[in-house]
């Protein structure tokens, strides 16, 4: 069943409803203009699950990030092979996705969070909980040390700048004493210069 709406922001949206053995899943397409192509996105729209429920909305495979939340197949793919999965290009077709369009990180994060809903498999889920949570954990103190490096930048920062006002205050100092020495030298040298007699220098 093909069901289609108007324009929204910008953005044309197509939406696909498909029911299968695992899930009712609708897709979003969003067509975003550009100076020359449109580029295609897809989001897939479920229920708050295990991946999203917990992590706000987290995607998996970041690292693939393009700019715009998708990714080419190829590179999920590869990366897949590269960690042992001999039959990546099967899981992609049974996840729904098409090896020949560029995918949507989400969609891939939520297809795959699905699977592991309707397997059951609680060892799996629990699995997914705990990475889940350990990566949180990081992120965390990720989070609060990058607030601590920054806080002793910016009183670094402020040492140096009080650091060099004390610098340039000792210099003024030191340049006023130095006035005031050669303002104090000048009288006493004339004061103790010889004095000629004006007959001794007739004589």
């Amino acid at each position: 069943m093909y069901c289609s709406s108007g324009l929204i922001s910008g953005c044309g949206l197509l939406s696909l409803v498909k029911t299968d053995r695992r899930t009712a899943l609708t897709r979003t397409t969003c067509y975003s203009q550009g100076s020359a192509a449109l580029e295609e996105c897809s989001v897939r729209s479920t229920s708050p699950s295990l991946l999203t429920a917990a992590g706000g909305g987290q995607r998996v495979l970041t690292r693939l990030d393009e700019g715009s939340g998708c990714t080419g197949p190829e590179r999920v793919l590869n990366l897949w092979r590269e960690e042992g999965i001999k039959n990546s290009r099967d899981i992609l077709q049974t996840l729904d996705f098409s090896l020949e369009e560029r995918l949507s990180l989400v969609d891939l994060t939520l297809a795959l969070d699905n699977e592991l809903l309707v397997s059951g498999n609680g060892i799996h889920q629990a699995a997914l909980i705990s990475y889940k949570n350990e990566i949180q954990h990081l992120q965390v103190q990720v989070e609060q040390a990058c607030r601590q490096r920054d806080k002793m930048k910016a009183d670094l920062e402020q040492a140096e700048q009080r650091n060099l006002q004390l610098v340039g205050e000792v210099d003024e100092r030191h340049a006023c004493m130095e006035t005031l020495n050669h303002s104090r030298i000048r009288p006493s040298t004339h004061s103790n210069s010889p004095v000629i007699d004006p007959q001794l220098t007739c004589i």
